[in-house]
């Protein structure tokens, strides 16, 4: 439960996040948007929006697991060492096949993921590649809807994607 609560707030952030640059990057001058190329406005868009949100929550939980691992990985070896390297062996291998047969359901989510970032890129390239009918059309809605649908198909595929994957550190 706590996997799914941090990972649907960092994506649920990143969706935010990337909306917030869809729209003030949709809004500028077309002399403004001549002075930038669609690639920076892509990468600003869709990698650093989530890439900032995803390092945050990825290093909080690294040091939120080590170090409970350790204490009780510590305390476990004090009371009784034998057992503890037995126990180590015994869900070594439930990890080991918990991962196995995840891994199907982990990579369709992945896919989707992969799916819903290549429809954002084509998004964002018609709408900023022809910023001039964007702007003529004034159609910012539009673009504002299909890009945050987009965004947030891809939050909540995200979100179960990386709930899959903290499953088996649970066990």
């Amino acid at each position: 439960m706590f996997a799914y609560m941090n990972n649907r707030f960092a994506s649920k952030k990143a969706h935010m996040l990337a909306q917030r640059l869809f729209m003030r990057n949709l809004k500028r001058s077309y002399l403004e948007h001549i002075n930038l190329s669609l690639d920076r406005i892509r990468d600003t868009i869709m990698v650093k929006s989530g890439g900032v949100t995803e390092s945050l929550n990825a290093l909080l939980n690294l040091f939120a697991e080590l170090s409970v691992m350790l204490l009780l990985y510590g305390v476990l070896v004090y009371t009784n060492w034998k057992m503890t390297f037995v126990l180590t062996f015994i869900l070594a291998l439930q990890v080991f096949f918990i991962t196995k047969y995840m891994s199907r359901f982990i990579q369709n989510k992945g896919s989707i993921v992969n799916d819903s970032n290549a429809k954002s890129l084509k998004i964002l390239s018609k709408f900023f590649g022809n910023f001039k009918f964007t702007k003529l059309k004034d159609n910012h809605e539009e673009a504002y809807q299909a890009f945050s649908q987009n965004s947030l198909n891809n939050a909540k595929a995200i979100t179960t994607y990386n709930t899959l994957q903290a499953i088996p550190n649970r066990f």
